[in-house]
């Protein structure tokens, strides 16, 4: 049996490769496809996996309530990040990140977030606030918002 390198869908046959399902990859290893752009990986599927796999996903209508959380993420985090990084510091924010997520989710909810922002994010305090806002709903960012931001300003 040949080495295999673990990309998962595809087999070097001749000089080509070809879309075999539960065959691997053993003409690249793993730290090439790394360093190939997503574009260049796109271009390397078949045209099979595009058309029938990818592009009927491409065109389906996105959920009203996805839609809503990508529209509004941008200004929810610049009114914060005014707020805190010109009149408090992000230490502060992540404290009262970590303050609101406990008492709206509970210990439970706010350590298993904490165990993931530590492995995404190691100590940039950037990253894991920008993460901690991501995960909250629209309504949770306007609470948030309006319990740290605007009753802290009356």
């Amino acid at each position: 049996m040949k080495a295999k390198c673990g990309c998962g869908i595809r087999n070097r046959v001749e000089d080509n490769h070809a879309y075999s399902e539960g065959r691997l990859c053993e003409a690249w290893s793993p730290e090439e496809y790394e360093e190939k752009s997503l574009e260049e990986l796109f271009q390397m599927l078949p045209q099979d996996v595009i058309i029938n796999h990818i592009a009927p996903y491409i065109y389906l209508t996105k959920p009203e309530n996805l839609l809503l959380d990508i529209r509004t993420i941008t200004s929810d985090q610049q009114i914060i990040e005014e707020y805190y990084f010109t009149m408090l510091n992000e230490h502060i924010l992540m404290s009262d990140l970590i303050k609101y997520y406990r008492e709206t989710y509970g210990f439970t909810k706010i350590w298993n977030i904490s165990k993931l922002l530590f492995r995404l994010c190691g100590d940039n305090i950037d990253t894991k606030q920008r993460v901690l806002l991501a995960k909250m709903t629209p309504n949770d960012r306007v609470l948030f918002i309006n319990d740290y931001i605007i009753m802290d300003d009356e």
